[in-house]
C-alpha cells in the first residue's frame, strides 16, 4: 500500500484557481489608446500607399525600358534585315 500512496501523491497536483478576468478602468483606457493607435497608423497607411504603389509601378517601367533598350549586336542586325524586306 504504501507504493499506491505514493503514486497518487506523485500525479496528484493543485490545480490553479482559474478566475475570469475583471477589466478595469485602467485597462479600459488601455485598450482605448491602443486601438487610437492603430487606426492612426491605418490612416498613414492609407495615406502613403498610393505613393508607394505609384513609384513601384514607375521602378517597372524604368526597368522595362532600360531591358528593352540593352539590345544585342544580333538583335540589331535582325531589325536592320526586316526593314529592308
Amino acid at each position: 500500500m504504501a507504493r499506491k500512496s505514493k503514486a497518487k501523491s506523485k500525479h496528484t497536483m493543485n490545480a490553479p484557481d482559474i478566475s475570469p478576468m475583471t477589466v478595469s478602468d485602467d485597462d479600459d483606457d488601455l485598450m482605448n489608446d491602443l486601438l487610437s493607435q492603430l487606426d492612426s497608423r491605418d490612416q498613414a497607411v492609407k495615406e502613403e500607399s498610393p505613393t508607394i504603389l505609384n513609384e513601384m509601378q514607375l521602378e517597372d517601367q524604368v526597368n522595362e525600358l532600360e531591358a528593352k533598350s540593352k539590345r544585342t549586336a544580333k538583335d540589331r542586325f535582325q531589325a536592320r534585315r526586316v526593314s529592308f524586306v
